[in-house]
């Protein structure tokens, strides 16, 4: 399902995120961050060592061509035992020591080609060393810093910092921040996994519910469509037998009629009717099936619902009221099958209202615009509204009037074929039109036709 890829592609992304966002923490920002404080560290040194060698004179000093005067190495003392460097050395141009805090390396020149780049440089250098000693590590930063007199070198000085207790500040620090990377990549982690399985599930158990209810309304259909075939066949079985009855009976009348040298015209009248009800019968049945081909051609609408109101046999008891409107549009259709269709509804109304009423039939343009109550196309229709005051019909059946054969009156109280609304439907629906019925117990019915205008 689209859902599940969505909410795979959205966990999936998620956790992409979290997991290079750590890693990148990881590698590249601590790492950057760890080195940006040793550079720090190394740069103030330098400067330290810069202040050391210009405010004890020892480029002046060694610019003499002389070793260290004696005031000097009183001052470099003092220096040591105040700043507490690990070392101090000076050397030589030429990389000579002439001066250690470890008098044993006076006069070494291993470290002479350091100290050429170092002259070279013309700035000052660091390094940062971490070794073991004793049960732990020692971190030393190691700062040459060159000395000149008039822009000429005369030598460097070299100082040891012990920055042990700042490393394994900045040590834990950073294995702490690493740890807590960790911890919320897991917690970020476990969570998106847990949000994830959640969503699945939750979706997974919404799709088995409509899952469930689709199969239960396909069920529900299959088992409306039988009922709707069943109550059809019964229904038409009804009619055909009703019809074959009458003809039967009048042919066997006719027979001893014959024999006795008699004749009745009144019984192939009946006969006659009775082929025809059959015949109409089956014309209804081939529009509901849409076998049957409408002749359409141009309607004037006010015209034909004038001449579909049927006759009314008691004005005392239902009065009809006509509201046509002077400018209906044209439609196109076939005007015998539409004009059978609004009698067929307005005799319906008429037998709502047992205890006798009113009848209104209207019919106006409507122009229907999209998203409208009614559920229909927008466009230009001409609404065709027929509503009685009778009893009114129960909700639970306004789904099932459309059915053949469906009524809300007894079977003995039934009049014509029986496919009423049915047969009303499909006339609409065969003219590309729509029918609506809106219905209050109590207070009446009315129907809506929308025919589309020429």
């Amino acid at each position: 399902m689209f859902r599940y890829k969505e909410i795979n592609r959205v966990a999936k992304f998620s956790m992409a995120a979290v997991t290079v966002i750590t890693l990148f923490s990881y590698l590249v920002i601590t790492p950057k961050f760890t080195e940006y404080v040793y550079r720090n560290t190394t740069d103030d040194l330098i400067a330290v060592a810069n202040h050391v060698a210009s405010s004890l004179a020892l480029g002046e000093a060694l610019s003499l061509g002389r070793p260290i005067p004696d005031n000097l190495f009183v001052e470099l003392e003092k220096f040591r035992n105040n700043a507490t460097p690990l070392k101090i050395k000076v050397f030589t141009p030429a990389g000579a020591v002439i001066y250690s805090t470890i008098s044993e390396e006076v006069g070494d020149t291993r470290e002479a080609d350091k100290i050429r780049g170092v002259i070279l440089g013309g700035i000052g250098v660091g390094k940062l060393e971490v070794g073991v000693k004793g049960k732990g590590r020692q971190a030393v930063v190691e700062v040459y810093v060159p000395m000149s007199v008039a822009d000429a070198p005369v030598g460097v000085l070299e100082v040891y910092y012990d920055i042990t207790g700042r490393w394994k500040r900045l040590h834990y620090l950073t294995a702490f921040s690493h740890a807590f990377l960790l911890a919320v990549f897991l917690f970020l982690f476990g969570t998106l996994f847990a949000v994830s399985r959640k969503a699945l599930a939750n979706i997974r158990e919404k799709e088995d519910v409509e899952n469930s209810n689709w199969r239960l309304k396909e069920e529900l259909a299959h088992a409306r469509q039988k009922e709707y075939l069943s109550t059809l066949t019964r229904g038409v079985a009804h009619d055909f037998n009703n019809i074959l009855t009458a003809v039967m009976g009048n042919i066997k009348l006719l027979k001893k009629l014959q024999a006795r040298g008699e004749s009745d015209v009144e019984l192939l009248n009946q006969m006659d009717r009775a082929t025809h009800e059959a015949r109409d019968l089956i014309s209804h049945l081939a529009l509901i099936s849409r076998a049957e081909s409408l002749k359409k051609e141009t309607i004037q609408l006010a015209s034909l619902i004038g001449r579909s109101v049927p006759v009314d046999d008691d004005k005392a008891r239902v009065r009809m009221v006509m509201m046509l409107g002077d400018d209906l549009r044209p439609i196109i259709g076939d005007a015998n099958f539409l004009a059978k269709a609004i009698t067929a509804l307005i005799l319906n109304a008429d037998q709502a209202m047992e205890g006798g009423g009113v009848v209104n039939v209207m019919a106006v343009n409507a122009k229907v615009s999209a998203g409208n109550e009614e559920g229909i196309p927008p466009g230009t229709y001409v609404k065709i509204s027929i509503k009685d005051s009778g009893k009114g019909i129960p909700p639970e059946d306004l789904e099932r009037v459309f059915d053949p054969y469906f009524t809300t009156r007894s079977r003995d109280s039934q009049r014509g074929t029986g496919l009423g609304l049915a047969f009303c439907k499909s006339i609409i629906d065969n003219h590309d039109g729509f029918i609506r019925i809106q219905s209050t117990v109590g207070r009446g019915t009315t129907v809506k036709i929308f025919l589309p205008v020429e």
